[in-house]
């Protein structure tokens, strides 16, 4: 993931563990933190500078999936499309 800040050169924030969907970038006041949907269907949350995991998905016919997912810093949810059983929608992840 690359970063450019206003009136700098392009580096890098940082690399994933895994290949992305999709992502979304959050900074908790201390750390770099990115959220994403990885190809394998799964959401994981690395935390720049500290390490990677993947969030615990209960449900193993459903995946995230698309090129969607969204951060609330203020309820503390990411909410993405996601596919299981061949019908798609919309969830919520309370707390990642």
């Amino acid at each position: 993931i690359r970063t450019l800040p206003p009136g700098g050169s392009i580096g890098t924030l940082t690399t994933l563990s895994n290949d992305a969907q999709s992502f979304t970038h959050y900074f908790n006041g201390v750390n770099d933190i990115i959220f994403y949907c990885g190809v394998d269907g799964r959401l994981y949350k690395h935390t720049v500078g500290v390490g990677e995991s993947a969030l615990s998905w209960p449900i193993s016919s459903m995946s995230c999936t698309g090129r969607s997912l969204i951060y609330d810093s203020g309820s503390d949810k990411l909410t993405f499309p996601y596919i299981q059983n061949n019908l798609v929608g919309i969830a919520e992840y309370l707390s990642p």
